[in-house]
């Protein structure tokens, strides 16, 4: 079940596909919080976006962009619950295998209430869209624009 803010993810992705079709080599994928069970959705990808509530200054709300780059300097720590690390070991992980990604950003939103059966706070939910635009931009900067779906 997911935790307040902790079901982000799956409210950008369900955004993206109401207002854009994407191309064939664009997988849009629910990834949970897997830690390092994240690497079978990165491992060979070319280039990543991830979408995901992030400990960060700021309100509830606010949205980070972290590069590839940005997300490798963060400091590894243990993994204590859902919310520590895991991209950032996955994405060390894989490139010293040679199989991480070339590109990677991550569109991180501070969080409000991730409590047992809270709500998306207003304040994520407001950021939606905004995430959601974020994703779009970068498919248009790698060459894979979606196309907007016609409303019925």
């Amino acid at each position: 079940m997911f935790r307040g803010d902790d079901a982000l993810g799956p409210w950008v992705i369900a955004r993206l596909l109401a207002d854009w079709t994407f191309p064939p080599a664009v997988a849009l994928s629910d990834a949970g919080t897997p830690g390092l069970d994240l690497t079978p959705f990165l491992s060979g990808a070319r280039h990543v976006i991830l979408v995901d509530t992030v400990k960060a200054a700021g309100r509830p709300g606010d949205v980070r962009l972290y590069s590839k780059a940005e997300v490798r300097e963060l400091p590894l720590s243990p993994r204590l619950s859902h919310h520590g690390p895991g991209v950032m070991e996955t994405v060390a992980l894989l490139d010293l295998a040679g199989e991480g990604p070339e590109s990677l950003l991550l569109i991180g939103v501070v969080p409000g209430p991730v409590g047992h059966g809270a709500r998306l706070s207003d304040e994520v939910r407001a950021a939606v869209p905004r995430a959601a635009d974020l994703v779009v931009a970068e498919l248009v900067r790698l060459g894979c624009p979606p196309r907007r779906r016609v409303p019925p």
